[in-house]
Parts: structure tokens; C-alpha cells; sequence
């Protein structure tokens, strides 16, 4: 029988020998980047986007007209996906960044103008609902302006009014479309010819863009290619005014601006012959001085991002041979400047100024991308100074490795063989044929235990770990490898419900499990079943919950950056960035209303595991005593999740019964948990807690006094224990003053006239917090 086997294997393993090598040639000569007829095309654009954690490569399908649009992450080493754009037979684009999304403008084979906004979970749609027709090219009527992508639509040969005269344009992430059919501001003339002002559109330190409209009796107007709040266009019509075009495009501006509110406003613009430079003009236009820079800036060029701010690029030196490529983002509106000279370190002027090259900025956001058509794309951060930069013919190479990231080299890869397998022909399915037969005939063993082996794995994943007793066991009848298939039957409790399930297992007679055991098991909600849990299941988080590495107290740290996240309830939600022994930590933590973490402080940080917490700050880092410090048994009462996730860390809000001898303490503790601790928390379950002894000793002492209402007075902060702030708080009940001197729960926080719930002595006038005022 087994010569059988492996003289048919033999038979098939030959030719599927001779097929491998004749597929693996006919791949590398495919891949070849600069043969044609490799199945892809060159990219035209590489786009980053989403603060730099993604990329859009934008390129040309080779079988259409249309445009392909990869999207990867910002390593290329994962691959989300392909967007097909319809496009004409130009295949323009014209691209803005909004709302933190990218939009990319095509036209179509029908002349309709389409916006596709591509959003962070890599999904896109097209936002235009209104046709806007352009006949000639795209960019003739689509128009990417400080950060808006501006619309136009009015040619004669449309006079029939199948495809009235309308401007749109797209700001914020939203579609804003205005016909100009019958305008009373145009005494009803009807629109038949739109052109644009060019100085408007890019002369450096326009305020706003214009178009001069042709009408049907020979008259001229203008307007606004900005649109008001309300969706509706400014017009400017003086028809029977004696002043040349020029003067009325003046008094046209001057007046689109005071009614958009953005008269009296600086500009920068680039003045001087060689070498220029950039200057701030006057509102008016009469007077200009040289732009304060923290470093000057010659040969310079100018590009308007938003609104508000533009970038300034140019060289070092007057001889730009001597100096390198230098970059500021300027905000016209608050005179600051961001020195973003990282974004352009790989670009010569030649290649800022040839007119391929476009910079985009949304206003308030850190992120500053440039698209290089046919070259390259970049994207910084301005606050980290974190920067990348992407050639397309290195985005080419992901494509060609099949979207493995594999920018080193143009080299076959495995992935780029998958790829190409998965694009299938006669000689890889004749390939798959000779050699799938012989491997299905050895693996197929395998194959089975590993199914098993994942499933049973997945099953853990989805359950809910929870400990169980085995009340009843009987044999099922069925024996797998001589041993026995046994019906269980556990009880166990499941938010706060006694229940009740079978569970089959196959058991050895030797270390069979008897009733009353308690054992672990692994419940599905969703399905009402569960299996058990042995020692060997990698359950995240169950095998150490008994053998917790032992803390490690990090000395010598300090606060150096703050980083805000959002408010839950009164409270902020930090990153604090601690440097400790040449490394910086990221701490995320809930800042207590009423206390402030502030840089520069000193920290103490405690190593469990590969979990770096805090664990004192400020004031009490001095005044800290490891001796006092002890470790209490504690049972986990209740928890809720937060929805608020920082760092693969999770906002939990616990509630924990402390033990003390014959006594439990109850107490509320927020912490951002561990994600593979998360999915092993249930009630009931034991943990440990750490308390400083004297801090726990009072308020044994205090629980035994008498309980009611006290109103805040006033609230000190004393750094922190742990995470939780250390406050000292007077508090007044029926005329008298108490005490408290405790650290506090900062997620609800307390602050003067708040009302606590609190233990008190009467004599010496002290107090403990039993239940917080927003409770």
C-alpha cells in the first residue's frame, strides 16, 4: 500500500516539478518594472493621506480609460484595496485634502465631473449630486484653490439649457452647488460664458477667487468663485459702467472680500527680482515689507494651502548652488511660521517650480502632504517633525510585489508570485492541476489537525473565560483513541446569572475530573456554548494571572510632553510622554477636573510585564516610601468599559472589594487596561491591589464611624499615587469643617460645592469618601 502511494505521488510530483520551473520563469520576466505588458502601469501620483498612515497610488488602468486608485498603509506592507475611477481619455486630476479625508476630481467619458472623497477605513464614494459638465479639460472647470476644489460650469454650446450654467464647490467635505439661471443680481440675463480671473486664482495674496461671466446680450459680470455660508454666489454686475475691465475686476474683489469678511487682511507675496523673496503686503496693496522668517529664504516660491496659511519654499543662499531647499508653512492670519524644511529635503527648486508639484494643508491640522505628478509624494508632521517621502517608481514596486511594501529591490518576490498566480492563464492552471493531486494525497492529514487545532483556537477567542463546577459527568458511548467522550454537565455564573451548560470532552481514565471540581471553561455568549480551557491554551492573560512578573520601579523619569485626547464625564483624557533612561514612555491616564498634569515634573513609572504605568508624579515622588506600600488580595465586584482606547490600552472602570482580614472594602479604580487583559476579565475574578498603608489604615478606622452628606469647600493636590491624585479637601457638614486626605478616582473628580458621600469621626474632624457627587 505505501509503495502505492509513493509511486502515484511520483507520477504527478514529475510533470508539477517541470510546470514549477516554467511558471517561475515566465513570472520573473513579467516583472521586469520597465518591460511592457507587465499588467501595470506606471503611478502618476502617490498621495499620502490620514496623517501618514496611509497611501493612494493613482494610476492608469491599462485595459480603460478609466483611473486605478491602490490604497495601502503608509509602509506599503499592508494593502487595503483598489478604487476604479471613471475618467475620460485625459485622465486629469485634481486633488484636496478636507475633514481628513482625500478627494480626488476626475471627469468622465459623459463630461460630468465626479469628486471621490477616499476616507480613513479606506472606503470612498463619489460626493458630487449635482452634474457639473465640462467638454473640454478637467482642469478648464475644476480649479483646487487654498485648500477647496472650485467648479464651473457655462459654455455657449449648452445655450438650449439641457445643462444649465452653475458654479459648485466642495469645502469641509461637503458639495455646494449654485445655478446661475435667472439671478436677479443679473437682471434674469442668462449666463453663456465662464471664465476665470486668473490673477485671482494664482497671483500670491488674492483673497478671493473670481470668474467673469459673459451674458447673452454682450454684457460682463462677476462672481464669486467662493460661495457664501448659505450656498449662494456674490455677484458684481455694472453694466453700465464707463471703467476699464481692469478697474471693475479691482472694485469686484474689493467688494467679494468685505462681504466674505476677509477685507483688511495681509498677504504674502513673492517680490524682487534675483533673488526673490517672500513679503508681507498690506491690506491695500500699497506697502510691503520682507516676511520675517526664522531663516530667510531666497529664489522663493509660494503655494496657498488653506485660507489661512501658504507655503513658502526657496534656497538658503542667494546662489542656490550653495544653500539646500528650505520650506515654512506661514499663517497670514497670526504671523507664526513652521519651519517644514523636512518635507522637501530630497527637492531641488527645479523640481518645486516646474509645475507639477502641489502642497496641501488643512487649516488647524499638523499634516502637510505634496504630490510630485510622475515623481513622488510626501507627507510631515509639523508638531513631531515625523516625515516620509515616496517615489512612484518605488510605489510601482509594491505593486509589483503584489502589494507586499517591498521598495528595496525589483526583485520577484512570494508575494508578487501570489499575485500573479491569482491572475491565473493556461500554463498556472495547468500547474495548480499536476500539483494539487500529490499534495492533497500528504497533507490532507495535516491539513485536518490544523483545521481542528484553529477552530478550537477561535472558539477561545470568542468565549468568555470563566471558572465552573462540575455538578453531573456520564459516557457518551463514543470512544476516540480507546478513550471516552464525556457529557459534563458545569454550572457557572454569567452577568450575574447562575447558568447551566453540557460540555463534551474526551478524557483519560487516568486524570479524569470528578463532580464538584472546579474547572475552567470558555463560554460563547452569541452561541450559548462553551468548551473547556486547559493549561496548554494560549488564552491571553489566563496563565499569568497567578505568576505576575514582579514590578520594577523606573526612577529618575521626567514629564516632557502632554498630549490630550478627548473629555470623558469632567475629566481629560492625557498621553503623558515620560523620558526615563533614554527612552520616552507613552502613559495614557485621566486627568481629575480641578488637577493638572504639567511637564517638566518629576515621575516615578513601576514595570509589570511589558507594561509601563505610573506611579507616582510631583510632590509625592519626594515623600514616597516603598515600605509603605503593601499588596492586598482583591475581588473584581463589577467593571464597565469606557469606549475610550488609547495605545492598545482600554479605559476600564472597576469596581474591586478589597479584603482586609475579616473585613471588604469597596472601592471604584479607572485604568487603562491592556487589550489581552481585557479579554480575560470577568467578575468575580481575583486581583491584586496596591494601597499605601496608612492611606488604607484611616480609612479602616474612618468606615467605622458615621456616614452623610458633606459639601466641598476647597480642594489641594499633592501629585499623585499611581494614577489617582492625592487631594487634600475640606469639606463642611452642619457648620462643621472635616477633613479628607485620600487619593481621589480622577474620572469623577472632585471640585469645590460638589456634595460627597462620606464616613466621618466627629472628634478628630476627618473624613473618608464613600460615594462620589457624580455617581
Amino acid at each position: 500500500m505505501k509503495k502505492s502511494l509513493v509511486l502515484f505521488t511520483l507520477i504527478f510530483f514529475i510533470p508539477a516539478i517541470i510546470l514549477s520551473f516554467s511558471v517561475w520563469s515566465d513570472f520573473s520576466k513579467m516583472y521586469d518594472p520597465d518591460a511592457t505588458g507587465n499588467g501595470v502601469s506606471d503611478v502618476k501620483q502617490v498621495l499620502y493621506s490620514n496623517d501618514g498612515t496611509k497611501v493612494l497610488t493613482v494610476m492608469d488602468d491599462s485595459s480603460d480609460d478609466d483611473m486605478l486608485v491602490h490604497i495601502y498603509n503608509g509602509e506599503g506592507t499592508a494593502y487595503d484595496g483598489v478604487a476604479r475611477l471613471d475618467s475620460d481619455m485625459f485622465r486629469q486630476t485634481v486633488i484636496a485634502y478636507q475633514q481628513g479625508k482625500t478627494i480626488i476630481a476626475v471627469k468622465d467619458l459623459q463630461d460630468h465631473i465626479l469628486a471621490y472623497q477616499f476616507n480613513p477605513d479606506s472606503t470612498y464614494s463619489n460626493i458630487i449630486n449635482k452634474p457639473i459638465v465640462e467638454s473640454g479639460f478637467l482642469t478648464s472647470s475644476a480649479i483646487s484653490w487654498r485648500g477647496q476644489i472650485l467648479l464651473a460650469s457655462a459654455d455657449a454650446s449648452n445655450s438650449d439649457g439641457s445643462t444649465p450654467p452653475a458654479i459648485a464647490m466642495i469645502r469641509g467635505g461637503q458639495y455646494v452647488y449654485a445655478s446661475l439661471d435667472q439671478l436677479a443680481s443679473l437682471q434674469n440675463k442668462r449666463v453663456t460664458g465662464l471664465t476665470t480671473v486668473s490673477t485671482t486664482f494664482d497671483t500670491a495674496g488674492a483673497m478671493v477667487p473670481m470668474y467673469e461671466a459673459t451674458l447673452a446680450d454682450t454684457t460682463t459680470a462677476y462672481i464669486s468663485g467662493v460661495l457664501t455660508d448659505k450656498g449662494t454666489p456674490l455677484v458684481y454686475y455694472k453694466p453700465n459702467s464707463d471703467k476699464a475691465s481692469f478697474d471693475l475686476e479691482d472694485e469686484a474683489e474689493q467688494y467679494f472680500q468685505k462681504q466674505l469678511g476677509r477685507s483688511g487682511r495681509s498677504a504674502v507675496v513673492i517680490s524682487g527680482d534675483y533673488p526673490k523673496q517672500p513679503y508681507l503686503q498690506s491690506a491695500n496693496g500699497q506697502s510691503q515689507k520682507l516676511l520675517n522668517l526664522p531663516k530667510p529664504l531666497y529664489q522663493a516660491n509660494e503655494f496657498l494651502l488653506n485660507e489661512d496659511e501658504v507655503l513658502i519654499t526657496g534656497s538658503t543662499a542667494k546662489n542656490p548652488d550653495e544653500g539646500r531647499t528650505g520650506a515654512y508653512v506661514y499663517n497670514e492670519v497670526t504671523g507664526q511660521s513652521s519651519d517644514v524644511s523636512a518635507l522637501v529635503r530630497n527637492l531641488s527648486l527645479e523640481d518645486i517650480t516646474n509645475g507639477q508639484m502641489q502642497f496641501y494643508k488643512e487649516a488647524n491640522s499638523p499634516a502637510v502632504y505634496y504630490s510630485y505628478t510622475g515623481k513622488s509624494g510626501g507627507w510631515m508632521n509639523i508638531q513631531t517633525g515625523q516625515s516620509k517621502q515616496l517615489s512612484n517608481v518605488d510605489a510601482k514596486a509594491w505593486q509589483l510585489n503584489g502589494h507586499s511594501g517591498a521598495t528595496d529591490s525589483h526583485t520577484p518576490t512570494l508575494r508578487g508570485f501570489w499575485d500573479y498566480v491569482r491572475q491565473g492563464g493556461p500554463l498556472v492552471i495547468n500547474w495548480i492541476i499536476w500539483l494539487f493531486v500529490p499534495f492533497l494525497t500528504l497533507a490532507l492529514p495535516f491539513v485536518i489537525i490544523k483545521i481542528a487545532s484553529s477552530t478550537h483556537k477561535r472558539r477561545l477567542k470568542r468565549g468568555i473565560v470563566y471558572d465552573a463546577t462540575i455538578m453531573r459527568m456520564k459516557e457518551t458511548g463514543t470512544r476516540i483513541n480507546e478513550q471516552p467522550l464525556v457529557q459534563f454537565t458545569v454550572e457557572f455564573q454569567h452577568e450575574g446569572r447562575l447558568r447551566t451548560l453540557d460540555v463534551n470532552k474526551v478524557v483519560s481514565y487516568l486524570n479524569a475530573p470528578s463532580v464538584g471540581d472546579v474547572v475552567m471553561i470558555s463560554y460563547d455568549p452569541k452561541r450559548d456554548k462553551a468548551i473547556f480551557v486547559t493549561e496548554n491554551d494560549q488564552v491571553p492573560g489566563m496563565n499569568a494571572g497567578n505568576r505576575e512578573a514582579e514590578p520594577q520601579i523606573i526612577r529618575q523619569a521626567t514629564l516632557q510632553r502632554i498630549e490630550r485626547q478627548g473629555m470623558i464625564r469632567r475629566a481629560d483624557v492625557l498621553i503623558l510622554h515620560v523620558e526615563a533612561e533614554g527612552q520616552v514612555h507613552r502613559i495614557p491616564v485621566v486627568q481629575a477636573p480641578g488637577f493638572t498634569y504639567e511637564p517638566y515634573t518629576p515621575v516615578l513609572l513601576v514595570r509589570i510585564g511589558d507594561v509601563v504605568r505610573l506611579y507616582r508624579y510631583g510632590s509625592s515622588v519626594n515623600n514616597h516610601d516603598e515600605q509603605d506600600q503593601i499588596t492586598l488580595d482583591a475581588s473584581l465586584v463589577s467593571f464597565e468599559r469606557m469606549n475610550i482606547r488609547a495605545d492598545n490600552r482600554e479605559l476600564m472602570l472597576m469596581n474591586v472589594s478589597i479584603h482586609a482580614g475579616d473585613r471588604n472594602v469597596s472601592r471604584v479604580n479607572s485604568l487603562f487596561v491592556p487589550d489581552q487583559t481585557v479579554s480575560v476579565m470577568r467578575n468575580g475574578m481575583r486581583i491584586p491591589v496596591s494601597v499605601n498603608r496608612h492611606e488604607f489604615a484611616r480609612e479602616l478606622r474612618l468606615l467605622k464611624g458615621k456616614q452623610g452628606s458633606v459639601k466641598v469647600q476647597r480642594v489641594i493636590y499633592n501629585g499623585t499615587t499611581g494614577e489617582r491624585p492625592l487631594a487634600s479637601i475640606i469639606a463642611e457638614r452642619d457648620g462643621q469643617q472635616y477633613r479628607i486626605e485620600q487619593s481621589i478616582e480622577p474620572l469623577y473628580g472632585v471640585q469645590p460645592g460638589d456634595e460627597l458621600w462620606v464616613s466621618y469621626d466627629e472628634d478628630t474632624r476627618e473624613a473618608v469618601i464613600v460615594q462620589y457627587a457624580s455617581m
